[in-house]
């Protein structure tokens, strides 16, 4: 009866193991939701196996993380996703079997670091709007000493996740770990290139020098344990960090790739993707990018001030923040109009970088006419009926003027914030 229970057991777990297979395959078909569920069934039916429950959890986390980087929802959420899943997966190897507890263990402190530095992230371009700006010390001050202690808590989180990656060299489990050791990687290089973005190019060399080295680390790993798929991996991660076409990290992807056989599949795809990430570098855009938005911006400094974004009344004030950005379309009919920041705006909007959304002016300069709101176009409504439908001396702008293409010197509203 034990040789029946114990094949019985090796049978469902081969057929959960199969079920994750073909999720993963309709994952590279582009089958995202259908994967998502197929992946839920299996954690559904598989509670007494902890190798499953911990791969399909995994697998589940990597599904819906990507699923939230292609949405319109705050990037903060990626981070938090990847930190709740290492949680699960902690909670599911709390000990036992001591591999998967490692890996686990190494996920929980590379989401940390994750979470940390995406707070980072929206601190970074608050201080650094605010700070070309100049025109609000007090607030800048406030931002100076936030972002200090933000950083603080990234170095802290990066320190311990550099210590448990030093610390699994000498584990005898360190063959599973080469995927979440790449993570790590990742975290402290989006760091680097943040700080580095902002100026602060001396604090972010050390971070990209650590985010290559442990990113070799992984790829040791990987060799190690003939793994070629988490080989491929990290050495695919590396190129993520460079920014410089002959840098030293785009030198050593290389010299890996030129190891692989000329007709391996995995060095076709690597070269491909080197030549994308070189071109990239030249600021091209390929399908399926994923696009840094006005939106993910503004999302990115709200949550780094603990606002949720997607409550009211941030969702609309974000929305009107956005369509009013660039007032070309008001202005252009008219050489004499200009628009003005309202004295009855909200300095909070201005703080936390939706200026566009306060109480707006569109006036006359030439007969010293004025209309007030918070919406532009129905400002300018107004502002048309009133004054400009009867008005002799209307001039439109040339076809081509856009408002920010103006000198700056001869833009008010824009020396205004607005």
């Amino acid at each position: 009866m034990k040789r029946v229970s114990e094949v019985a057991e090796d049978l469902h777990v081969k057929g959960f193991r199969l079920e994750l297979q073909l999720a993963h395959q309709q994952r590279q078909e582009g089958d995202w939701d259908g994967a998502v569920s197929a992946v839920r069934r299996v954690l559904a039916n598989s509670s007494s196996y902890v190798a499953i429950q911990f791969d399909g959890t995994l697998q589940l986390g990597e599904l819906e993380g990507y699923q939230l980087m292609k949405s319109t929802e705050p990037q903060s959420r990626v981070a938090d996703k990847k930190l709740e899943i290492a949680l699960r997966l902690c909670s599911i190897a709390k000990r036992q079997p001591r591999n998967l507890h490692l890996f686990a263990q190494i996920t929980r402190k590379g989401a940390e670091l994750a979470v940390a530095v995406q707070k980072t992230t929206g601190l970074l371009m608050l201080w650094r709007a605010h700070k070309m700006r100049g025109d609000d010390p007090l607030w800048l001050a406030v931002l100076s000493f936030q972002l200090h202690e933000s950083l603080l808590v990234a170095h802290r989180k990066y320190s311990q996740a550099l210590r448990l990656a030093q610390a699994t060299a000498k584990s005898q489990y360190r063959s599973v770990t080469s995927r979440p050791v790449a993570e790590i990687a990742i975290s402290i290089g989006t760091l680097a290139v943040l700080l580095d973005s902002c100026g602060l190019n001396e604090i972010a060399l050390p971070y990209h020098k650590s985010a290559f080295e442990i990113i070799q680390f992984s790829a040791a790993i990987a060799t190690e344990n003939r793994s070629m798929d988490e080989l491929y991996n990290a050495v695919m991660d590396a190129r993520i960090l460079e920014r410089n076409k002959d840098g030293e990290i785009f030198k050593w992807v290389r010299s890996v790739i030129n190891q692989w056989p000329e007709d391996n599949q995995y060095r076709k795809n690597a070269e491909e993707l080197m030549q994308r990430a070189l071109a990239r570098l030249d600021g091209a855009q390929f399908e399926g990018d994923i696009q840094t938005t006005p939106r993910q911006i503004l999302h990115n400094m709200l949550t780094s001030e603990e606002i949720d974004p997607t409550n009211e009344p941030w969702v609309g004030l974000i929305d009107l923040a956005i369509k009013d950005d660039d007032p070309t379309r008001v202005l252009i009919e008219c050489r004499h109009k200009n628009i003005m920041s309202h004295p009855l705006g909200d300095p909070r909007l201005v703080r936390l970088g939706l200026e566009r959304a306060n109480p707006k002016i569109i006036v006359c300069q030439l007969y010293g006419y004025g209309c007030e709101g918070r919406e532009l176009d129905s400002i300018n409504r107004e502002f048309k009926g009133k004054f400009c439908d009867v008005c002799p001396d209307r001039a439109p702008r040339p076809a081509d003027w856009t408002f920010y293409d103006e000198p700056w010197d001869q833009n008010p509203s824009a020396k205004k914030g607005l």
